[in-house]
């Protein structure tokens, strides 16, 4: 999904908490590895998606009018959006449950609130191998 020549691997957060949007954000940009759009809208995060294109979409569970489960499902529907990583970062599982491998639907998770480094390795691991739900 992301063009060759470029090294900034494209993320997108969907998550209705603008202010965790935003610092994550700024966090991943100053990494100088990553091209971020933030969506705050659950309802806009599929259109969203198309329109930028992400390698990874990282994805909060718990948001007014759809929930991240939802999101997955039509992201997942979309032919234009195979190869798309998805990420679930949510307060809805414990840091314990995610060490032990314990996913939403198939895709891996993060507990929230989380680091930047843990951020990152989530989306290293992930943009190497992709999880498909």
């Amino acid at each position: 999904m992301t063009d060759p020549l470029s090294t900034e691997r494209r993320i997108l957060i969907v998550d209705d908490q603008r202010g965790i949007t935003q610092l994550w954000k700024l966090l991943l940009e100053r990494t100088g590895h990553y091209l971020v759009r933030k969506e705050n809208h659950s309802r806009r995060a599929l259109a969203a998606a198309h329109d930028f294109r992400p390698d990874l979409m990282l994805l909060d569970m718990d948001m007014l009018h759809l929930d991240g489960r939802q999101v997955a499902v039509g992201v997942r529907a979309a032919a234009s959006l195979a190869g798309m990583a998805i990420v679930f970062l949510t307060s809805l599982v414990t840091s314990c449950e995610v060490a032990a491998s314990k996913c939403i639907e198939g895709y891996p998770c993060l507990s929230k609130p989380t680091t930047i480094d843990e951020l990152v390795q989530v989306i290293e691991e992930n943009l190497a191998q992709p999880c498909v739900g």
